[in-house]
Order: C-alpha cells, then sequence, then structure tokens
C-alpha cells in the first residue's frame, strides 16, 4: 500500500466524503468501513471485500467489481 490516502483508509476504515476516484484498491479489506458519500469513479475494487460497509450515497461509476463482496453493505 504505496499511497498514503489508501493505507489510512484500510488501516480507519472510514472514508466520508473522500475521494477515491481511479484508484487501485484490488483485494483490499473495508469490512465494516464508513464510506458514505465517498467517490469511487472508475475504482478498481475487483476481489475487494466491502461487507457490511456503509456505502450510502457513494459514487461507483465506471468502478470495476468483479467479484467484490457486497453481502450485508448498505448502498
Amino acid at each position: 500500500l504505496e499511497n498514503a490516502k489508501v493505507r489510512k483508509l484500510v488501516i480507519t476504515k472510514t472514508g466520508n466524503g473522500e475521494n477515491f476516484d481511479e484508484l487501485d484498491l484490488h483485494g483490499v479489506n473495508l469490512k465494516d468501513a464508513n464510506l458514505e458519500y465517498a467517490t469511487f469513479i472508475s475504482t478498481n475494487l475487483s476481489f475487494a471485500t466491502l461487507k457490511n460497509a456503509n456505502l450510502s450515497g457513494t459514487k461507483l461509476g465506471q468502478a470495476q467489481l468483479y467479484k467484490t463482496c457486497l453481502k450485508e453493505a448498505c448502498l
């Protein structure tokens, strides 16, 4: 996790209203994360875990969600 913004997200599991557009978040574990109103436009979230994450108001336009776990996520 070279990107400081990604590292902070993975550690704190908080990204309310933040911009994560066009980042590579392939395989990250964001279980129980609070991502309300964050943007993930054109972000690679393939194989990521977003189980039970708060994604209310989140923008996911053109995000890659191949085999992303969204079980129990609030969309």
